[in-house]
């Protein structure tokens, strides 16, 4: 959802085929920016493998900036006890 109050010819939605991503990019003065919502399973990599596919077919530019969010659930074994596996 965006807020009413923003331009529609300010941004557009990027057309990612997987179900467990949401992207848009705002169009600016300064350049672009690209907001990726990301649901990553924790059984998987999936959402990181179709995000990287985009990414090596649509390159950012030098004006392009982006930002990763969502819900990141993969945890290294480090990062917790044994136990927790």
């Amino acid at each position: 959802m965006i807020n009413t109050n923003i331009s529609t010819d300010s941004y557009t939605q990027l057309d990612i085929p997987s179900s467990d991503i949401t992207a848009i990019c705002f169009k600016g003065l300064f350049g672009n920016l690209s907001l990726f919502n990301i649901y990553n399973n924790c059984t998987h990599n999936n959402t990181l493998l179709d995000t990287a596919n985009y990414l090596s077919t649509h390159p950012p530019t030098p004006l392009d900036n982006m930002l990763w969010l969502g819900d990141f659930n993969r945890h290294h074994p480090l990062w917790e006890p044994a136990e927790n596996c």
